[in-house]
């Protein structure tokens, strides 16, 4: 897809069904929902149904 990792991690295998929840966004996303502020360790909700998503780094 040619996407550049800015900050956190890609989703990998360990992501699947029973894993905690992930997500992937882009830096647009970041700055509308955190402005200023770092995104990853927040969580996000979709209409989608399931418990909120983590954006946090395998680091």
């Amino acid at each position: 897809m040619g996407l550049t990792l800015v900050r956190g991690r890609f989703l990998n295998d360990a992501d699947h069904e029973d894993a905690m929840p992930a997500v992937v966004i882009n830096d647009t996303m970041a700055g509308r929902y955190w402005p200023g502020e770092d995104a990853l360790g927040r969580q996000s909700s979709s209409r989608r149904a399931g418990p909120p998503r983590s954006i946090r780094s395998s680091h």
